[in-house]
């Protein structure tokens, strides 16, 4: 394994920002085309977090905690669920 002085990495970085930049010269349209590409998927990947963090991630904040619904599901029998909300809202109602 050959050692690599700092100063040869930064040379051969400026030499491939250099060269990138002479490549983007050449070829707007592929230029544009990966801004672009780029811009979506920065963007819709930034719109995405922003949802599932607020749904999913963060606490909810509510100044009556007594109005959440539990909504309770059991298994009955092997692929078939039930879910009870009546005794769900009930309760809900009776603890206000």
């Amino acid at each position: 394994m050959k050692l690599v002085s700092a100063h040869y990495w930064v040379e051969t970085f400026i030499q491939d920002v250099r060269d990138g930049v002479r490549q983007i010269g050449r070829s707007r349209l592929h230029a544009a085309a990966v801004v672009l590409t780029l811009g979506l998927g920065i963007g819709l990947n930034t719109g995405i977090f922003s949802v599932l963090n607020g749904l999913l991630f963060r606490p909810r904040v509510t100044k009556d905690p007594a109005t959440f619904v539990h909504l309770a599901t059991e298994v009955v029998e092997k692929n078939q669920a039930r879910c009870d909300i009546r005794n769900s809202l009930r309760t809900a109602i009776l603890n206000r």
